[in-house]
């Protein structure tokens, strides 16, 4: 398995779940890219935004200012990981939902100690529950009711 350290020193294994960016806006029509867009500095969805789509973001200096723009009306959308707006649309009252997410390609995975003798089975593990489906269940059963919505569940949309 391939490995790399972080700066402060931690292992992680190699990526597992893709991380998407997802879009929490208010509670109405459909979203157009004509519209202002949102993200909060030091993010990749703020690259994500410029780049890819073509937008040139409002930028936020945290996620709590980031949400209340789109609360207040000063953005229409906010980027940013799909399990993350998803918790916060459902502490919305139904004032925000999550209406799609984009494929980013980003992954996450799982950081340990650094010179951990668990490593290799921290990899097979995660490895064994990717191929036989048990991660997507937990997401479902676990993840969904925390988040107020599998992630697995928000369709994805592509940049056309």
């Amino acid at each position: 398995m391939a490995r790399c350290a972080d700066r402060r020193g931690a292992d992680r294994g190699a990526p597992r779940s893709v991380a998407t960016g997802g879009i929490r806006l208010t509670a109405g029509p459909a979203l157009t890219m004509r519209q202002p867009t949102a993200a909060y500095n030091g993010t990749t969805s703020v690259d994500f935004l410029k780049n890819t789509l073509g937008v040139n973001p409002t930028i936020f200096p945290n996620s709590q200012t980031l949400y209340q723009g789109v609360i207040s009306g000063q953005v229409d959308a906010a980027f940013l990981d799909t399990a993350i707006v998803l918790a916060e649309a459902k502490a919305s009252n139904g004032n925000l939902k999550v209406v799609g997410q984009y494929a980013t390609g980003e992954k996450y995975g799982a950081i340990y100690p650094k010179g951990s003798a668990n490593e290799d089975a921290f990899n097979t593990g995660i490895e064994s529950m990717l191929k036989d489906g048990t991660l997507e269940g937990l997401s479902k059963t676990y993840l969904g009711p925390a988040f107020g919505g599998d992630p697995n569940d928000v369709p994805v949309w592509t940049v056309q």
